[in-house]
């Protein structure tokens, strides 16, 4: 089984730092970022298993 990566545009795109660029060109604001929020939400457990791909939060505030 072969990947399509045409399939995945954002695949190789370093996020949140796209998000937080985007969002600011779209006109918003207030925009912020948290690489990695897993440490509080995630129990060990979740980490061993789900840890390479950790979650992140974008806030942004359109005036």
């Amino acid at each position: 089984m072969s990947i399509d990566y045409d399939l995945l545009p954002l695949s190789s795109i370093k996020r949140p730092s796209w998000d937080v660029e985007q969002l600011t060109k779209l006109g918003f604001s207030e925009v912020s970022s948290v690489r990695d929020i897993t440490g509080p939400l995630w129990d060990d457990k979740e980490k061993l298993l789900y840890g390479a791909t950790p979650m992140f939060m974008v806030k942004a505030v359109r005036a």
